[in-house]
C-alpha cells in the first residue's frame, strides 16, 4: 500500500506534465475546402492537440516579427505523447510562408487541403453572401471578395483558380 510518504521522482512524471509545444504538423489549404472540418475531426483523437483558432504566424509579418516565443504561446499545452498541430488556410496562398516554415522547423509535416475549383467558387460565393462581404482585392493573397449582390457569373469571372480558363 502507498502511505503517501514515498518519494515520487519528477523525472518519472515528466511525460505527463503538460506544457506548450511547437506543432508537429500544420494544416493549410484553400479556403472553404474543409480545413476546419479536418481540424474538428482530428480533435476527436485524444493524442492530438490543436491551437485554438488560426495562428496566422507565418503569413502575418507583425506576428512573425514577434518570434518563436510568441508562436509557442499560441500553441496548446500538451504532454510528451501528444502531437500538436495548427490550422491556418491562408498559409497556402502566400509565397513567403513555405520558406518561413522551413527556417522554423525543417521536418515539420504540412497537410494541404485542395478541392474542385468550381465547387470551391460556389462555396465562396455562398460564404460572401452569407457574410455580406464587400468587393475588395488583396493583391498579395489574390483573394477576391464580392459584394452581396454579385451573381455567380461575377464570382466565376474573378476567381483566381479560373482566371486562365475560358468560361
Amino acid at each position: 500500500m502507498h502511505d503517501g510518504k514515498e518519494k515520487v521522482h519528477v523525472r518519472h512524471l515528466e511525460p505527463l506534465i503538460a506544457k506548450k509545444k511547437f506543432p508537429d504538423f500544420i494544416i493549410t489549404g484553400v479556403q472553404k475546402c474543409g480545413t476546419t472540418g479536418l481540424q474538428r475531426f482530428l480533435m476527436g483523437n485524444p493524442f492530438l492537440r490543436s491551437s485554438p483558432g488560426e495562428a496566422h504566424f507565418f503569413d502575418n509579418d507583425e506576428n512573425y516579427a514577434l518570434g518563436a516565443d510568441h508562436y509557442l504561446e499560441l500553441m496548446p499545452e500538451a504532454n510528451e505523447f501528444h502531437y500538436v498541430f495548427e490550422k491556418t488556410p491562408s498559409y497556402f496562398t502566400l509565397k513567403k510562408v513555405p520558406s518561413r516554415i522551413a527556417q522554423f522547423k525543417k521536418n515539420i509535416k504540412i497537410i494541404a487541403i485542395l478541392c474542385d475549383p468550381v465547387k470551391r467558387t460556389l462555396s465562396h460565393f455562398l460564404h460572401v453572401h452569407a457574410n455580406k462581404i464587400k468587393i475588395t482585392k488583396n493583391k498579395e493573397r489574390k483573394e477576391v471578395h464580392l459584394h452581396p449582390d454579385a451573381t455567380i457569373i461575377d464570382v466565376l469571372g474573378k476567381c483566381p483558380f479560373l482566371e486562365n480558363m475560358k468560361i
